[in-house]
């Protein structure tokens, strides 16, 4: 398990810096995770 938590927060790192650029659309209720978490995940 603590693999897969190192994996992810590395994973979901990389994507921010080479993501920046996109952002979420406005949604009326807030999801409980991120694009960026979800693909990472």
């Amino acid at each position: 398990m603590n693999n897969l938590i190192q994996n992810y927060k590395i994973i979901l790192k990389e994507l921010t810096n080479t993501c920046k650029y996109i952002t979420t659309s406005k949604q009326i209720r807030l999801p409980k995770m991120s694009d960026l978490e979800l693909v990472a995940l």
